[in-house]
């Protein structure tokens, strides 16, 4: 299961009418760590030893990210590529723009998948575990190559997971805590990329197109849905009603 969630120009959740999105309808997602190394250091004396030697550093820069679609949620692909989907008189989105990813939009990116060992199943409570990633702030958005054929039209998005990010312990209960399930906990630290842990809370069900997020700010004050907050690592988010 993938869920899409909004967030703003400084990498924090957004809340609104239409802020996240699920689905299972997605083939792979693969990531490729993008790396920089410093200049290594070396002196040597005067009979030509090395009397110091300061290895280069490598860091991560960014990680690559590569999303394969199985079928096409004209609101997922709007959110990603930071585009408002076209729409029929009646209301309904049917389609997208092509173009390049605004630098100052973004979404965050989760993941479940199923487990597959002896650790599937909590040892205390008997319950199923599954495997849950988060990056919180993919940008630069942009489709990959695509194929008009006699045959299913098969779409794909490529972006750039960054550090920095807003996202906090998260809008959404997704790990195991002392009285059931919770957010993040310790939340996610800004100069970090993502998590990936081990949780028996299930993923959220496949909805077809956008819906709801609804903030809950650290004074117990909702936000307004039209709004963009600023970063606020104790954010919590509880679901519409519907």
């Amino acid at each position: 299961m993938m869920r899409v969630t909004k967030v703003n120009s400084c990498g924090a959740p957004v809340g609104g009418d239409c802020s996240q999105v699920t689905s299972k309808g997605f083939v792979s997602v693969e990531f490729s760590p993008q790396t920089s190394e410093s200049d290594s250091i070396e002196v040597r004396n005067a009979a030509g030893e090395i009397c110091v030697s300061v290895p280069a550093c490598r860091s991560m820069s960014s990680i690559d990210v590569n999303i394969s679609f199985c079928s096409v949620d004209t609101d997922m692909f709007a959110l990603m590529t930071g585009r408002d989907p076209i729409t029929n008189p009646a209301g309904e989105n049917i389609g997208f723009d092509f173009g390049d990813m605004p630098c100052n939009e973004g979404f965050a990116l989760e993941l479940w998948t199923g487990v597959h060992s002896e650790t599937a199943c909590d040892g205390t409570t008997g319950e199923a575990r599954y495997g849950y990633m988060v990056l919180p702030w993919i940008s630069s958005s942009t489709l990959t190559d695509w194929t008009v054929e006699d045959g299913a039209i098969t779409f794909g998005i490529t972006g750039s997971a960054r550090s920095g990010s807003g996202w906090g312990e998260g809008p959404y209960d997704v790990q195991d805590g002392t009285n059931g399930p919770g957010p993040l906990n310790p939340p996610l630290d800004p100069a970090m990329f993502g998590r990936m842990i081990l949780t028996t809370v299930p993923p959220p069900e496949d909805e077809c197109g956008c819906q709801p997020l609804d903030l809950v700010l650290g004074d117990g004050e909702r936000e307004d849905n039209g709004s963009e907050p600023e970063p606020d690592f104790g954010d919590r988010a509880l679901p519409l009603a519907a």
